[in-house]
């Protein structure tokens, strides 16, 4: 992605912010800053800390899930590069439609540390296949335990869900023969060399054709490395399972900081899973707007018109829009410091 289409990206993504606030204010008129900040300032402190140290768990988890995966292969790296790596991700999904530009640019940062690109795709193709299992399997069991509260939901909303769960399962598959099948990888990659090369973003797309093919096989001894090591990707999906699990319990701290009753903590849990699910797969930017849609739809019922709306702001905010400003100062330090050890490597 060059910088142009970066910013435009960031442009649109801002827009759809400044949009899904709106949106969402003009569900209670009655709704002001002043009120907003009334709400925080009288909020339990506990539960509102320990919001945000789950917010911090959704960056911290991915970078050791990533961490533990290039042990595994052999090029451990440290929690720096682990949280670099992650909050890369979390940003350019944050501001890419259908987080299109998380892994590449989680992949750049692995690249420039010494890792092969072979390695890389394999790497963050286990990652993708575990993070979409997470997601899958927490909204299986919130399904088992809590079907009722998919009632609360609306009619559009419903169908969100439910195309959620094909998706995401379609997607776990897909992952998966992308990882078992290295021809597969081949046929994607070159077909998107040739498009890029037709539309003059890619210079000589025969030579890096030919060089995509010569990494294959680093590609398949990556995945070969993998196999059989079942504690290890084990582990990988723990620390995806915790990771999502952090996200989405921030919701519910926020709940119980503004008062929520902790009888009903699984019910707001339950319908922020479901809200993930339902939006996880919509091509735009962070999911905004349509993430807000289906939380105020879920929650609708159970918190009440009054409360609904404050939850909502309060809860987005942190696990969302706080959550994506540390991880693009996370980027922004992270490159600064990739610049500034290249720029030594040259001088000396």
């Amino acid at each position: 992605m060059d910088r142009r289409k970066k910013i435009i990206w960031t442009l649109v993504a801002l827009a759809l912010a400044a949009l899904s606030i709106y949106a969402v204010l003009s569900q209670n008129k009655e709704l002001e800053f002043d009120h907003m900040v009334e709400m925080i300032e009288e909020a339990n402190d506990l539960w509102l800390a320990l919001g945000v140290v789950c917010m911090f768990g959704f960056i911290i988890f991915e970078g050791e899930a990533l961490l533990c995966i290039l042990k595994g292969i052999g090029y451990g790296k440290g929690q720096k590069e682990g949280l670099i790596y992650s909050g890369s991700d979390i940003y350019f999904s944050a501001i890419t439609p259908s987080a299109t530009g998380g892994q590449p640019a989680s992949a750049f940062f692995m690249i420039r540390d010494g890792i092969p690109a072979a390695m890389v795709t394999a790497v963050l193709i286990v990652n993708l296949i575990m993070y979409t299992l997470a997601i899958l399997i927490i909204g299986v069991i919130c399904l088992l335990i809590k079907m009722d509260i998919v009632m609360h939901f609306s009619v559009l909303s419903k169908a969100l869900i439910a195309f959620g769960f094909v998706a995401l399962s379609f997607l776990t598959v897909m992952f998966f023969l992308l990882l078992r099948n290295r021809r597969i990888v081949y046929i994607i990659g070159k077909g998107l060399i040739i498009f890029l090369g037709k539309i003059k973003v890619v210079r000589n797309p025969e030579k890096r054709i030919m060089r995509l093919a010569r990494t294959m096989s680093d590609y398949k001894n990556c995945v070969e490395l993998m196999n059989g090591k079942y504690k290890m990707l084990l582990k990988v999906f723990f620390f995806n399972l915790i990771q999502r699990a952090s996200q989405i319990t921030v919701t519910a701290m926020m709940y119980l900081a503004t008062g929520g009753s902790t009888d009903r903590f699984f019910d707001v849990w339950a319908t922020q899973s479901f809200t993930v699910i339902g939006s996880n797969c919509i091509p735009v930017p962070g999911a905004m707007g349509v993430s807000d849609y289906l939380l105020l739809d879920g929650l609708h019922d159970i918190v009440g018109k009054n409360d609904v709306v404050q939850l909502e702001l309060l809860s987005r905010s942190v696990s969302f829009y706080i959550c994506v400003l540390i991880c693009g100062i996370i980027t922004i330090t992270g490159y600064i410091g990739l610049k500034r050890r290249e720029t030594r490597k040259t001088e000396r």
